[in-house]
C-alpha cells in the first residue's frame, strides 16, 4: 500500500504537536528535579555546618565555652551555599549519667561528674527557583549537632 505526500506531511505535523506538547511538562520536571536537588544539597551543607561546630568546641573545656568560634567553624563550612540567611546558634550544657540537665558550674550528680556537651544549630531559609502548585515556597531547614566535650 502506498502513501501518498499528504500523508507524511500530516504525520510530520503530529510530531511537531506531540513536541509542543512534551517539551514544556519535560521543562517543569526537569525545574522540579534541579529544586530538589538544591534542597538536598543545602540540607548535606548545613548538617556538616552543625558538625563541624560541634567538634570545634568538643576539642577540650576552653573551645567548649568559645560560642563565637563554634559559630565562626561552623559558618565557615556552611559558606559554598549561594545567598545569605545562613545563622548559627552554640552552647554548653551539663547532663548527669541519669539523663538529668544540671549547671555546668554549680551542678551536682548523685553517681559522680557532669559530662559537659556543647551544641551547635544551623538554620537556613531555603527558596525554591519558581513557585509549584502545592508546594511551599520558602522551607526552614534546621540541622542540629550534639557532641560530648573529651
Amino acid at each position: 500500500m502506498r502513501h501518498g505526500t499528504g500523508q507524511r506531511e500530516r504525520s510530520r505535523g503530529q510530531s511537531v504537536i506531540e513536541m509542543a506538547i512534551i517539551v514544556p511538562l519535560l521543562f517543569v520536571l526537569f525545574l522540579g528535579i534541579l529544586d530538589f536537588a538544591r534542597v538536598f544539597y543545602n540540607a548535606m551543607t548545613i548538617t556538616h555546618a552543625a558538625r563541624e561546630g560541634a567538634q570545634y568546641g568538643a576539642q577540650n573545656d576552653i573551645t567548649s565555652k568559645d560560642f563565637d568560634g563554634m559559630k565562626a567553624a561552623a559558618l565557615a563550612t556552611a559558606n559554598d551555599i549561594p545567598g545569605s540567611g545562613i545563622t548559627a546558634d552554640a552552647q554548653q550544657f551539663c547532663k548527669c549519667s541519669s539523663g538529668d540537665t544540671v549547671d555546668c558550674i554549680t551542678g551536682v550528680c548523685p553517681e559522680g561528674v557532669p559530662q559537659v556537651f556543647v551544641q551547635v544549630t544551623v538554620e537556613k531559609v531555603f527558596t525554591t527557583l519558581f513557585p509549584y502548585p502545592g508546594v511551599p515556597q520558602t522551607t526552614d531547614l534546621r540541622r542540629q549537632a550534639t557532641i560530648r566535650v573529651q
